[in-house]
Formats: C-alpha cells, structure tokens, sequence
C-alpha cells in the first residue's frame, strides 16, 4: 500500500495488526470524588467581597 502526503509517496513497511475492542465505562463513584477533591484544592480568592475560584 502506498500513501502519499504533501507530494511525497511513502510504502507502508508493516501491516495494522487488528486490535481488540475495549468497552469503556464510567465509573461515578470514583470520578466524582476526584472531581471533589479537585473542588476542594481549588483556592478561593475574595476581592473586594466578591469571591473567585483561582
């Protein structure tokens, strides 16, 4: 197999070898404590007394 890019022919020295399909999933209890803590480290600034989220 050939392919070509900008003008430029290249030969394709190995084949893609066919991987197997992995099924993702979502896993709510621990994304949600990660997204806790990430809450929680976040620094909350005041100015002026208005709060912000650095």
């Amino acid at each position: 197999m050939q392919l070509s890019y900008m003008g430029n022919v290249y030969t394709r020295q190995t084949s893609a070898d066919a991987k197997p399909v992995v099924q993702l999933t979502y896993r709510r209890t621990s994304d949600d404590t990660r997204r806790a803590e990430a809450s929680a480290a976040a620094e909350t600034l005041t100015y002026r007394g208005v709060a912000y989220q650095r």
